[in-house]
């Protein structure tokens, strides 16, 4: 469904820049995560001198894109044919909240 289909009218200019900005600051974090901590984490793990350290950056970039194009469609689909007395995306929010929070090493 559309912005114009859910508001009833055009989306203003003010609505597209607030939308644009919001995908701007996801284009600009996860930028930062790829070049700088993601092979800094590698560094950490192997040792500053390690030999193929680029390699296996790329390697574990290339396995997180991977393993979201399958799990994104599978998780979305299960989610919009979920039904229950809390709606039908705040279970999986709370469990991801449980999980994460359990996991979590500080």
């Amino acid at each position: 469904m559309s912005i114009v289909a859910e508001t009833g009218g055009r989306t203003t200019t003010l609505r597209h820049l607030c939308i644009a900005s919001l995908w701007f600051a996801f284009f600009a974090q996860w930028m930062s995560v790829v070049p700088l901590i993601v092979p800094d984490q590698i560094s950490d793990i192997l040792g500053p001198g390690a030999v193929g350290r680029e390699g296996i950056t790329g390697t574990v970039v290339a396995a997180g894109a991977l393993v979201s194009l399958v799990v994104t469609p599978v998780a979305g689909a299960i989610s919009d044919r979920w039904r229950s007395r809390s709606g039908r995306r705040r279970p999986f929010h709370a469990s991801m909240h449980a999980s994460f929070a359990s996991g979590s090493k500080r």
